[in-house]
C-alpha cells in the first residue's frame, strides 16, 4: 500500500514515539495489544490481496489473540470489516472466506464471553462516574488530547511552549499533507477504516483514549510519514526528520 521510503520513515517515528515509549514502560497489555493489532491488520490485508488460506489463518489467529488482550480490540475487528465493506467491489469474490473467518473468530472468543458480559455490566454500572476529561470544553477535547498524545506525547514536561507550539504546528501540517497525498482510493479507505473510524467510535465510549487507542499509533505515523514524503526536496525532508527526532527524543 505504501512505498519503501514512507514505510522506513514511519517505522523510525514509531521507534521514537513518546506515546509508545510512555506505555511500553508499564508492565501491562498495551505493547502486546499494539503488536498483535499490527499482525492482525497485516494478515487481513494480505488475505484480501492474495486470498490464500495461509493468510486467513494468520488473521484469525492473531485477531483472536488481540480480542483476548484488550476489549478495545473490537474496534480493530470492526475497522477490518469496515475496510472490507468499503472495498467490497474489489474483494467481493472473497466473501465466503471472510465470513468463515468471522465465524471461527466468534467461536474461539466464545470461551471468554461470560467474563466479557460480566465486565460489560460492571463498566455500565460505573458509567455515571465523573469523566477524566474536562467535558465543559466540549467533545473536541478528546481528539485534541489524542492528537497531542500521539504526536508530542506526555514527555515534554514541564510544559515548554517553545517546543510544543512549533512541534504541534509541524505535526498538524504533516498530518494534512499526508491526507492530501492519499490520492488512491484504497489508501483513503485504509485511513478511514484504521484511523478515523476507531477515533470516531471511541469519542463516545472511552475516556483514556491514548492508551486504549494505542493500536492506531502506527497508522498515525504512516500518515505523518506520507506528509514528509510529499515534500519533494530531500534536504527539507531530512531537516524535518532531524527536528522531530530532537523534540521527541
Amino acid at each position: 500500500y505504501f512505498n519503501y521510503k514512507t514505510s522506513v520513515v514511519a517505522a523510525f517515528l514509531v521507534s521514537i514515539s513518546p506515546c509508545l515509549l510512555r506505555f511500553e514502560r508499564e508492565v501491562r497489555m498495551y505493547p502486546l495489544f499494539m503488536f498483535l493489532t499490527i499482525l492482525s491488520i497485516f494478515f487481513f490485508i494480505k488475505a484480501l490481496r492474495y486470498g490464500n488460506s495461509y493468510n486467513w489463518i494468520g488473521y484469525v489467529f492473531f485477531m483472536t489473540l488481540t480480542l483476548y488482550t484488550h476489549y478495545h480490540s473490537f474496534l480493530v475487528l470492526a475497522s477490518s470489516w469496515l475496510f472490507y465493506f468499503l472495498s467490497f467491489n474489489t474483494y467481493k469474490s472473497l466473501w465466503a472466506k471472510a465470513l468463515i473467518s468471522q465465524v471461527v473468530i466468534a467461536i474461539l472468543y466464545s470461551f471468554w464471553m461470560p467474563a466479557f458480559i460480566h465486565h460489560l455490566f460492571q463498566y455500565s454500572a460505573l458509567a455515571g462516574e465523573a469523566t477524566r476529561f474536562p467535558s465543559i470544553f466540549g467533545l473536541w477535547i478528546k481528539p485534541a488530547y489524542l492528537f497531542f498524545s500521539l504526536s508530542l506525547g506526555q514527555t515534554i514536561l514541564p510544559w515548554n511552549y517553545q517546543i510544543i507550539i512549533p512541534g504541534l504546528v509541524l505535526f498538524i501540517a504533516l498530518f494534512f499533507l499526508g491526507l492530501m497525498s492519499a490520492s488512491e482510493k484504497k489508501i483513503r479507505i485504509f485511513y478511514i477504516s484504521f484511523l478515523f473510524f476507531p477515533i470516531l467510535v471511541a469519542l463516545f465510549i472511552s475516556d483514556l483514549m491514548p492508551r486504549y487507542l494505542i493500536f492506531i499509533c502506527p497508522v498515525f505515523y504512516i500518515l505523518i510519514a506520507e506528509g514528509i514524503n510529499r515534500i519533494k526536496i530531500t534536504k527539507y525532508q531530512l531537516i524535518i526528520i532531524l527536528f522531530l527526532t530532537a523534540i521527541l527524543s
